[in-house]
């Protein structure tokens, strides 16, 4: 539910140094969310969460990874106030109010950017981006280095999907849930990795994934799509006054 209208601009010592950022992100933004993007790196620990799932883009055929958050579109059951009830906060909820913009399409020089209009900023409260001599400050320098290492973590799951599709390991599922009310919920537009075709690779596949450390995250996919009972719960906790 994002209650603004983003204006994202690149950072600018002296048009912000009076920028002031709070620490706590805002999970209220992302109550209209029912998928978030992860990164290979967080499979491991979301899958002790969430279902993790693959999408495809409608128009570029695109697949990213995302976690499932919610059992009906427009709706992150995770994120329908201000406090986070799971364990581990997916680095897609933190990243705002920065994000990475190209110098020019094709290029490898990243800017790094903020939206002046997010409820977080403001020029009374929160963490000062820029010390009085214009320095970056502590606070945006880790700031600037996480949404540095998400851009990379970035571009090494988009590696990993494409090792997924050139060996024809995901698939698409069609989930179908029971609800208290009896009504059949059925999730489509899923994809996920088939353990048929995994256990079926030859060897020298095998021994990749295993010396690319793919192994484990791929195993963490397949064990996470039993987090659909805690979603299941969840909704069910969220929507009791309506069944």
């Amino acid at each position: 539910m994002t209650s603004h209208k983003p204006k994202i601009i690149p950072l600018d010592a002296q048009l912000h140094a009076h920028l002031r950022v709070e620490r706590t992100p805002r999970y209220i933004d992302f109550a209209e969310d029912q998928l978030i993007p992860v990164q290979l790196r967080e499979f491991v620990a979301i899958a002790c969460e969430f279902p993790i799932i693959f999408v495809k883009h409608q128009e570029t055929g695109r697949f990213r990874s995302v976690a499932l958050m919610g059992l009906k579109q427009g709706e992150n059951l995770y994120c329908q106030n201000g406090h986070w009830p799971g364990h581990y906060v997916p680095q897609a909820l933190r990243n705002p109010p920065f994000s990475f913009s190209r110098a020019q399409e094709n290029d490898d020089q990243l800017i790094l950017c903020i939206d002046v209009q997010h409820p977080s900023v403001s020029a009374h409260s929160g963490e000062a981006l820029f010390t009085e001599e214009g320095e970056q400050s502590d606070y945006l320098q880790k700031r600037a280095n996480n949404m540095l290492s998400y851009v990379t973590d970035s571009q090494i799951t988009e590696h990993f999907i494409t090792f997924l599709l050139d060996n024809d390991l995901l698939v698409s599922r069609a989930l179908q849930l029971q609800m208290p009310d009896n009504e059949m919920l059925q999730l489509n537009g899923i994809y996920v990795v088939d353990e048929k075709r995994l256990a079926a690779l030859p060897s020298n596949k095998i021994e990749e994934l295993h010396t690319r450390g793919l192994l484990a995250p791929i195993y963490a996919q397949l064990i996470s799509m039993q987090q659909i009972q805690r979603l299941s719960a969840k909704y069910q906790q969220l929507h009791q006054d309506e069944f």
